[in-house]
């Protein structure tokens, strides 16, 4: 049988192509407004699609105590950081808590092996693979970030 565990969402964050805050997001969908434009953060010159959600005006360095964190860490840990301080800020909390081992982040991903058996392509279960590496990146950081155990199983 399954047991039943009761889990709380204490807060959220946002950083997106329409906003880096939750409330200015969500206005923006409600609006109706699109966070897709001409790609500006890299040379598209050698690509077909030269559109993109991206983030702008976004600051890595906001998000991490201490500013070498940001520039070693890849932009999507900095986005997932950034919204994870967010979340923290909006749920009130104060860390350290008393208890950080009930405090939890997810990040996840497809399985690669489950989509090779459904057939997926090299490709696709190479970015796939990547995805997971990323995943391992932003929770190794948002835990670091919150000082709560890294509890992955993979250190």
């Amino acid at each position: 049988t399954m047991t039943e565990h009761r889990v709380v969402i204490t807060g959220l964050g946002a950083v997106t192509p329409l906003s880096l805050d939750v409330e200015s997001t969500w206005a923006a969908i409600c609006a109706g407004c699109s966070g897709i434009g001409p790609i500006t953060l890299f040379d598209v010159s050698q690509y077909d699609c030269k559109i993109a959600g991206e983030v702008r005006e976004f600051d890595p360095a906001l998000a991490f105590k201490n500013p070498r964190d940001a520039r070693r860490s890849d932009r999507f840990t900095q986005l997932a950081v950034a919204a994870a301080k967010s979340a923290l800020a909006d749920s009130g909390l104060a860390l350290p808590a008393s208890n950080p081992d009930r405090i939890g982040v997810i990040a996840t991903v497809d399985d690669v092996e489950h989509l090779r058996a459904q057939g997926a392509s090299d490709i696709r279960l190479d970015l796939r693979r990547e995805a997971t590496e990323a995943r391992v990146r932003i929770l190794a950081a948002t835990a670091h970030l919150l000082g709560v155990p890294d509890l992955r199983s993979d250190r």
